[in-house]
C-alpha cells in the first residue's frame, strides 16, 4: 500500500484550500472526485475553518454533537445535520482527508466539547478512514461517546452509491445519549 496522502475533492471551498497547499509541493498525493456529484450543482459551504494539512475542514460548529464525514459523505453529514438542527440538537460538522500524520487537534478539541460524536463513512472497506477517527478519538478523548455509520461490507463494487443510508436521526441520537429539543 503506497504511504501518500489522499485528498477528496467535496465542495469548491475545500477543492480550493488542498489546490492552494498541494499544487507545488513535491511528491505524490491523490485527488479524488467522485461520480455521486456529477450532475449536481456544486457547492462551496461559506465561513468555516480547516487544519494546515488540509486533513480537516470544519463548517459548522455545534454544541451537542460532532459529525465527521469521512470520504464522499458530506452530503450526507450536511442533511442530518440540518435534521437535528430541527429536532433542537446543534452539531458541528466536520470533513477529513486521508493525510499522513494528519493534524486532527481540531477535531479532538470539538469532540472534547461536544461529548459526542458520529463518524459517517461511506466507503466499502472494512478498515476505511472512519474507523481511524472512531480510534483518534477514542484513544485521545476517553470520554467522548463514538459511533461510526458505514456501509455494510457486503455491498459489491458497482452498486450504487445511494446505497449508503444514514439511520434515522432519532436512532442515532439514542445510540449516542443525545436528547433532542424538539421531537
Amino acid at each position: 500500500m503506497a504511504r501518500a496522502s489522499g485528498f477528496t475533492l467535496t465542495n469548491l471551498a475545500d477543492a480550493a484550500a488542498v489546490a492552494a497547499r498541494e499544487i507545488h509541493r513535491p511528491g505524490f498525493r491523490i485527488l479524488a472526485l467522485t461520480q455521486r456529484s456529477a450532475g449536481d450543482e456544486a457547492f462551496a459551504p461559506e465561513g468555516g475553518v480547516h487544519s494546515d494539512d488540509c486533513a480537516l475542514f470544519r463548517y459548522f460548529e455545534g454544541t451537542d454533537l460532532t459529525i465527521v464525514c469521512a470520504n464522499f459523505s458530506l452530503r450526507n453529514g450536511l442533511t442530518l445535520r440540518r435534521e437535528l438542527e430541527e429536532r433542537g440538537v446543534s452539531a458541528s460538522l466536520f470533513s477529513v482527508n486521508p493525510v499522513l500524520d494528519p493534524d486532527w487537534r481540531l477535531l479532538a478539541a470539538d469532540a472534547s466539547r461536544t461529548g459526542a460524536v458520529l463518524v459517517l463513512d461511506d466507503t466499502k472497506g472494512l478498515t476505511g478512514l472512519g474507523h481511524r477517527v472512531c480510534e483518534f478519538v477514542s484513544r485521545g478523548c476517553p470520554d467522548v461517546r463514538v459511533h461510526l455509520v458505514t456501509r455494510p461490507a457486503a455491498i459489491p463494487f458497482g452498486v450504487s452509491p445511494e446505497d449508503f443510508v444514514v439511520p434515522p436521526v432519532e436512532s442515532l441520537t439514542a445510540a449516542l445519549g443525545i436528547a433532542p429539543v424538539r421531537a
